[in-house]
């Protein structure tokens, strides 16, 4: 529940109107919307590098199966 709990957080912050959305550019890769500004788990990852919409779910899949392989690991 952890990442769940801070993208509400992030979106707390943007008074849930922000979009979790990229902008798309000419070569398939996502800008993230605001710029360096964060209000959104999808937006720390655009903010690291130049990615793929495939690839920052396939992070975000990631993020949340390290999560929850926590409570079985403790």
């Amino acid at each position: 529940m952890f990442p769940f709990i801070i993208e509400f957080f992030l979106k707390a912050r943007a008074r849930f109107k922000a979009s979790c959305l990229g902008k798309l550019r000419k070569d398939g890769k996502l800008d993230p919307p605001y710029g360096k500004k964060i209000y959104s788990l999808t937006h720390i990852i655009m903010n690291l590098g130049k990615f793929y919409e495939y690839q920052i779910t396939l992070i975000l899949i990631f993020i949340v199966s390290i999560f929850s392989l926590i409570p079985f690991l403790i």
